[in-house]
């Protein structure tokens, strides 16, 4: 696992009310409770976002992770945008004065437009799913942004028996587990993914971690004006 291999993951050809899709969905939202990604982000905006900025979450799937951001930080829920292919939640599923936009970021659009005027950027379980050249496009979309925090699989091996012990006790669903495999394979290692999205250092001041449940995590800010 010395280099990112980038495959198709089940859940990505599922239409997104497929019931097999919302349970491994729900699969996903117990393995980030476990992960503590949601707690991390939260953590990272609550400490580096400022009065005011503009966000979007890049794959946003049900509204989740704004969801729980909203617990403690309403303002900021109130000038988020979720970005995805899937059309918006039902009503009531998204905290008061969130956006949506259905559609590609990474083509010509209003999602493009939205991440482009963004302050701060969030993704969470989604840039592994993109090739190397693919990543260097969303490099080039962040023409505003001065915050970015990120929340990917890491790379490692020891995350694959990890994941096959969770499963033998709790029985995910076999699309979770096959996704699971694809999206550790994709994931990153440290110093990785600043490169690929082409953040010159004397630009960004980039803080990288891995953790030990299997989180590969970035925060960016953007030092000097581009």
């Amino acid at each position: 696992m010395r280099s990112r291999l980038v495959e198709p993951e089940i859940l990505d050809s599922l239409p997104h009310d497929h019931p097999d899709a919302l349970v491994s969905r729900g699969d996903i939202r117990f393995l980030n409770t476990i992960m503590g990604s949601f707690r991390w982000i939260r953590k990272e905006l609550g400490q580096n976002a400022r009065p005011g900025e503009k966000a979007v979450e890049l794959g946003a799937g049900d509204g989740g992770l704004v969801r729980y951001v909203a617990q403690s930080h309403p303002e900021l829920a109130k000038r988020w945008a979720g970005l995805d292919f899937a059309p918006a939640p039902p009503p009531g599923h998204l905290p008061e004065g969130t956006g949506w936009l259905q559609g590609d970021f990474l083509a010509e659009g209003p999602a493009a437009d939205a991440l482009r005027g963004a302050d701060v950027v969030v993704a969470n379980l989604i840039l592994h799913h993109f090739q190397d050249d693919q990543l260097a496009l969303l490099g080039r979309r962040l023409h505003r942004a001065r915050l970015l925090v990120i929340s990917e699989p890491a790379r490692h091996p020891s995350h694959l028996w990890k994941g096959r012990l969770l499963n033998a006790i709790l029985g995910f669903n076999y699309v979770t587990m096959f996704d699971m495999a694809r999206s550790i394979q994709a994931g990153f290692r440290v110093g990785e993914l600043p490169k690929l999205l082409r953040l010159d250092e004397k630009i960004w001041t980039v803080r990288e971690s891995m953790s030990q449940l299997g989180a590969y995590r970035l925060v960016a800010e953007r030092a000097l004006s581009s």
